[in-house]
């Protein structure tokens, strides 16, 4: 596995989490039934060997370094997803400089509680908007959609807009579209340059 930094809006990072590589086909059962793809790093329960919850640990992490608070920001979940997607999003759209794009993460679908809280502040800087960029797993799995219809609840309690991002259900993740999308954008520069 790998270490995955969940950071502030400062740019500082204020927990990790450890994504682990899938277990072999031949694990045990009971091995498989408790495993998580991702796990808090923690020193805090030292007889738990794989990992533990961490309470106080930021739960919504933010992809980029917030320097001027945008008129909307892209929310979805999961923290290395918000990384990517983050990175994608800032070349896609052809700015010169390839800066990322705002992009908060919450490290679960269902980790929500602080999300007020953080919409709340970047709202008094400036923040308009919230485009929820939901795994598209939310039209087959109940309590994702449930997760989403609350965190767009929260959004628009704080008389922020909110409006959905969908793509082409093949891709699960907002980082998988931006991926498919970035690669077709190379193919095809790559066609124009070769047919000057």
């Amino acid at each position: 596995g790998y270490f995955v930094p969940v950071r502030n809006g400062s740019g500082e990072i204020s927990g990790m989490q450890i994504r682990y590589d899938p277990l072999p086909d031949d694990a045990p059962e009971e091995k498989k039934e408790r495993w998580a793809k991702y796990r808090w790093f923690s020193s805090g329960f030292m007889d738990r060997k794989e990992g533990c919850t961490v309470s106080g640990c930021e739960n919504i992490h933010y992809a980029c370094r917030i320097l001027k608070v945008p008129e909307s920001i892209i929310l979805t979940e999961g923290v290395l997803k918000a990384d990517v997607a983050s990175c994608l999003a800032g070349r896609i759209r052809k700015d010169p400089s390839g800066r990322p794009i705002p992009v908060l993460g919450l490290a679960g679908i269902h980790n929500y509680e602080n999300l007020s809280f953080e919409l709340a502040e970047l709202k008094g800087y400036g923040l308009r908007k919230v485009v929820l960029a939901v795994d598209m797993d939310y039209r087959e799995k109940v309590q994702v959609a449930q997760a989403m219809r609350n965190i767009e609840g929260i959004i628009t309690g704080l008389d922020l807009e909110c409006s959905i991002f969908r793509w082409d259900p093949g891709y699960k993740g907002i980082d998988d579209y931006f991926l498919a999308v970035y690669k077709r954008r190379q193919e095809m520069e790559e066609i124009r340059r070769r047919s000057i």
